[in-house]
């Protein structure tokens, strides 16, 4: 175990503590002597600033009341002028009131008026949105008009032309028949004169037998020395030419009436196919014809109801926009449809809104 340090004696203790206490009273004092010092250093102090407070409140005190005195002039001066201001003031307030009263008086007249117009516009709109109702009631019905004449004049177009392939078809079959009964014709015509040629040619054949056959009894008999002159053989000589020239004058003739055959059999065909189809020719144009008028008179009723104005009904269309190129409206229904309000600047044909425009006069 360690051992213990031995403690000092009371009396030690007490002549430390006693020190101590007398360093402690020598600090007080010194610490009231620097109190002192530093009290009557304020003191001064104090007294030389209150001093110098005290001057400098006199001067400023002067100088105060110097400044208010002028300070009372000059209010003085600019209370005359406010109030010869003022008084300037009152007579442009009350020349204001005035002009404010005659105006308010103008204004209301004029409110009166723009009232008063603003009610015959509502009227007039309310008249035109029931004519443009109305309007465009009838336009739908003549859209309605004019798509059923389109769907009935589509009808009729396929009912002509099915009626006109019909009746090709049925003049292609007659002309068929007509040029199979024709070839026929022809064909029997050719066989007849065929029949009549080769009889023709037979009877040459046999003409020139029996000419021969007399030739050569002829020559048999001149041989013979039966012949009893010169005279009567020049005879039988000139008899011989004769029958041949008659002989050849047939076989031309023959030949001249089969030549004639084939070409009126020829001419014939040709005229009746002529006929034929002039005939077809003739129907086809009354079909078409028929049809154009038709189409021509749907055309100009659907024209003339579309040169009607789209507004009013009553007046041309002369006005194009050119923001959708419509000619829908009149001069008056333009003016009031560009001067209305801006929501209601549209084309009366498409809804689109439109500012510029083109007159288009019609000749």
């Amino acid at each position: 175990m360690s051992e213990r340090a031995p403690f000092p004696d009371a009396g030690v203790l007490h002549s430390l503590m006693e020190k101590h206490e007398s360093k402690l009273a020598a600090r007080d004092k010194v610490v009231q002597s620097l109190k002192d010092a530093l009290a009557a250093a304020q003191g001064a102090q104090e007294k030389a600033l209150k001093d110098e407070v005290d001057k400098v409140n006199r001067k400023n005190i002067a100088n105060v009341s110097k400044m208010q005195e002028a300070y009372k002039k000059k209010v003085i001066s600019l209370e005359k002028k406010c109030e010869s201001v003022a008084a300037q003031k009152d007579k442009e307030i009350q020349r204001l009131k005035a002009q404010l009263q005659q105006q308010d008086v103008t204004q209301q007249k004029d409110y009166q008026e723009l009232k008063r117009q603003a009610e015959a516009l509502k009227d007039d709109k309310k008249r035109l949105e029931q004519t443009i109702k109305a309007k465009s009631t009838s336009i739908a019905q003549k859209d309605q008009e004019i798509n059923n004449l389109k769907a009935a004049m589509q009808k009729q177009d396929a009912a002509c032309r099915q009626q006109m392939k019909q009746h090709e078809d049925r003049l292609k079959s007659e002309l068929a028949e007509e040029k199979a009964s024709i070839q026929a014709a022809c064909s029997a015509s050719q066989v007849a004169l065929k029949d009549e040629i080769r009889s023709l040619h037979a009877e040459i054949e046999l003409l020139k037998a029996n000419d021969f056959d007399t030739l050569e009894a002829s020559l048999l008999w001149l041989e013979g020395g039966k012949a009893s002159s010169a005279d009567e053989l020049t005879t039988f000589c000139r008899s011989l030419h004769d029958r041949l020239v008659d002989v050849t004058a047939t076989s031309t003739k023959l030949q001249g009436l089969i030549a004639k055959a084939n070409d009126a059999a020829a001419k014939r065909r040709e005229a009746e196919l002529q006929a034929l189809l002039r005939g077809h020719n003739a129907e086809v144009e009354a079909l078409h014809s028929k049809h154009k008028a038709a189409t021509d008179e749907a055309v100009e009723a659907a024209k003339a109801e579309a040169k009607d104005c789209m507004i009013c009904m009553a007046a041309p269309k002369t006005t194009y926009f050119t923001a959708c190129r419509h000619l829908s409206v009149c001069p008056s229904c333009r003016d009031k449809l560009l001067n209305g309000p801006p929501n209601r600047r549209k084309c009366p044909a498409c809804r689109v809104a439109v500012s510029q425009w083109r007159e288009v006069y019609n000749t």
